[in-house]
């Protein structure tokens, strides 16, 4: 049936919004490996690679949205109109993740927010979206395939300040504002923003000086913060220097793990479908970051 095949149902579905393959460089390592490992050693930081396919005249391909990673979009065929909009002011939604606006039951109103450019990508074109500025897309008279690079040194990988924060901590103590990232937002979304800051890592993030003099400093800084985290003082861990230079170590020592697994994931030679490589690839990364914590 001609109506089943898979390239059918693709131009069926791209004809109305986006076709999104995630994970695409372990689903695929043959095609796309090879750019994700060379992406992974050029930032030495996470790194993974979605696939998007949309049709043409596709008014909303992806309505007005922020993400957690930095967003490298590279346009292989055909072209797509993007749209980059400054980040939003947190009043506009106070409880809002500002790294997942627009995703879930969350609104994002294109006419609320200033628009910082408008431009069509065209093949080989490359654009740098930084991660909490909101974007959107559409397509006119031609379709669209691109690939986005998403860098992501955050909590997620085990990587922020606060990440440091808890492999330092000695114990869990009760009412610990950071341990719950919404009530943390209802807090203030700038101290969000402060503890879900990478730590510096990698090529382009790495401290010029000694790492674990770095993470001290910035802790020290992020915990001694006035304004509304002074309500949770006393429930905040002040870990000792110690204790903050042994969690230093080991956050290296994980973010080295995180890419090696990385770099495992995008190589050849696993002959698995790519549902079982991807499945394992997530758990894998997961127990990671619960070992780190």
């Amino acid at each position: 049936d001609d109506d089943a095949r898979p390239s059918r149902r693709l131009r069926a579905s791209s004809s109305k919004a986006s076709v999104l393959l995630n994970h695409g460089g372990v689903a695929f390592p043959s095609l796309l490996g090879g750019a994700c490992r060379a992406a992974l050693d050029a930032f030495e930081q996470p790194v993974g690679l979605n696939v998007y396919l949309t049709g043409e005249d596709v008014e909303k391909a992806a309505p007005a949205h922020t993400d957690r990673q930095e967003v490298f979009v590279v346009q292989c065929a055909g072209a797509k109109r993007w749209r980059v909009f400054a980040p939003p002011h947190p009043p506009l939604n106070p409880s809002a993740d500002p790294f997942a606006r627009g995703k879930g039951d969350d609104v994002l109103d294109e006419r609320s927010i200033a628009c910082m450019l408008d431009v069509a990508l065209e093949e080989r074109d490359l654009l740098y979206i930084p991660a909490g500025f909101p974007h959107s897309t559409a397509t006119a008279n031609t379709s669209s395939l691109h690939l986005t690079f998403g860098m992501a040194p955050t909590s997620n990988f085990g990587l922020s300040l606060d990440s440091l924060r808890i492999a330092a901590r000695g114990r869990r103590t009760a009412y610990d504002p950071l341990d719950d990232p919404e009530m943390l937002r209802e807090v203030a979304v700038e101290i969000y923003r402060v503890f879900d800051a990478p730590l510096p890592l990698g090529r382009f993030l790495g401290a010029d000086g000694d790492f674990r003099e770095a993470c001290r400093g910035r802790l020290r800084e992020a915990l001694a913060l006035e304004g509304p985290l002074t309500t949770f003082r006393a429930n905040l861990e002040d870990p000792s220097d110690d204790a903050i230079d042994a969690a230093a170590d080991r956050v290296q020592t994980h973010h080295a793990a995180v890419l090696d697994e990385m770099r495992r994931a995008y190589a050849l030679g696993d002959a698995r479908p790519a549902s079982a490589r991807v499945a394992d690839h997530i758990d894998r990364l997961g127990g990671l970051v619960d070992a780190l914590w």
